[in-house]
């Protein structure tokens, strides 16, 4: 809230999902959403499963992700949206471990095989997948020019107003 606060440019929560539809202290509340929008900066979609559990106990799905997606926009529009995956293609089980004894509050519950909501049966990433997000958001109603602002628009608008 400081930094929305203080800051003259825009500003970016680049990888969280609303506290209102999944209770993790590293998602942001609709009060910070709405101060991000207010400054014209924006937040990043995040697919880890930790962060997009909506139905509680069960393993996300691209449909939670789209429904977290839908949410954003009718609380501050699609102005305000990106893409902030928070996807590793490249880690290991061993690397995924390490990681997670330093951040055990972030493991996912599935751990290295359910991180993402892209994690794949062989626990790689699987970021061919990233385009169901626009065939979710074209199910959902949303224009051709809304999904591009959320596939990227968005950040790239708040990178000029940050950089000039």
């Amino acid at each position: 809230m400081d930094a929305m606060q203080y800051s003259k440019a825009p500003v970016l929560i680049t990888h969280s999902n609303p506290r209102a539809l999944v209770n993790h202290p590293r998602n942001t509340t609709d009060e910070q959403i709405k101060a991000l929008a207010e400054k014209g900066g924006a937040i990043g979609l995040n697919a880890w499963s930790l962060f997009c559990e909506v139905r509680k106990g069960v393993r996300p799905t691209l449909e939670d992700l789209i429904t977290i997606a839908d949410y954003i926009v009718k609380l501050v529009g699609p102005d305000h949206l990106g893409l902030g995956l928070d996807i590793v293609p490249l880690w290991s089980p061993e690397g995924y471990e390490e990681w997670a004894k330093i951040y055990p509050k972030l493991r996912s519950k599935g751990g290295y095989l359910e991180r993402t909501l892209f994690t794949n049966e062989e626990g790689q990433d699987d970021i061919t997948r990233i385009p169901e997000i626009a065939k979710g958001l074209v199910a959902r109603g949303y224009s051709d020019q809304d999904i591009e602002k959320i596939l990227g628009l968005n950040f790239l608008r708040v990178f000029k107003g940050v950089c000039g």
